[in-house]
Parts: C-alpha cells; structure tokens; sequence
C-alpha cells in the first residue's frame, strides 16, 4: 500500500515535521498547497510504501 508523507522544515534547522500521511497524492497535494513555502520554510510529499 502507498501513502503519502507531507513534510515541512526550516532550512539550517536539524528538525522537519510530519504534517500528515494520507492515502492519496491528491489529499497530500491539497495539504501542502495550505503550508508556506518560501526561503524561510519548506514543504514536500513523500512517497511510501507500508505494508
């Protein structure tokens, strides 16, 4: 099964954050167009694969 991983961090910082796994891209896509995404945060969807 694929699920999909939204994350977001701070660039220079050592820490990122799971904000949510959801069980289609469309519904990670949707949650990351909500987080800000510039030259002082970052957000990205990760795909994997659990059994």
């Amino acid at each position: 099964m694929k699920v999909w991983v939204v994350i977001s961090g701070t660039p220079y910082e050592s820490s990122e954050v799971i904000e949510g796994v959801y069980s289609s891209e469309e519904k990670a896509e949707d949650k990351l167009r909500t987080l800000k995404n510039d030259s002082l945060n970052y957000a990205y969807v990760e795909e994997c694969e659990v059994e």
